[in-house]
């Protein structure tokens, strides 16, 4: 249906396009790994009585929520500036979502909008399932 497919390589891929389909499909993936990892967390909880020392569990836990987190945070990272690129907007527009009220504005504008629906300088466009097989062509009979 699209010419873009889903691929792991594409998660930490920063450049070219991403429409809203595959964006909210990766922000819901995300989503749904923290879900079953929080709640995995909290089933296998165990509290313990004040001055009882930690077991070598929770640095090892700690390190695996830290890094679930530096990974999280690269993936839609790489989402959100590939669905600012179809907007032909510089993926450094996203800085404005440290902005109070204006990063939600411009977040819920380049999520919920469709991109441009031409080639920009990003990319063909990724909804045309004709775009990548026209330059394949070209390549071949130039």
């Amino acid at each position: 249906m699209w010419r873009n497919t889903f691929s792991i390589k594409q998660l930490f891929n920063f450049s070219g396009r991403a429409t809203r389909r595959e964006y909210f499909a990766i922000l819901a993936s995300v989503f749904g790994i923290w879900l079953v990892f929080l709640v995995a967390l909290g089933a296998t909880y165990e509290p313990r009585a004040p001055g009882t020392p930690a077991p070598a569990s929770d640095a090892f836990l700690g390190l695996l929520i830290f890094g679930l987190v530096g990974l999280s945070f690269v993936v839609t990272l790489a989402a959100l500036v590939r669905r600012v690129h179809d907007h032909d907007k510089s993926g450094v527009v996203i800085l404005l979502n440290i902005i109070p009220l204006v990063g939600w504005i411009f977040w819920l504008i380049s999520a919920l909008t469709p991109g441009n629906p031409y080639e920009n300088s990003y990319g063909p466009d990724p909804r045309d399932p004709t775009a990548g097989e026209q330059g394949q062509l070209e390549t071949i009979f130039s």
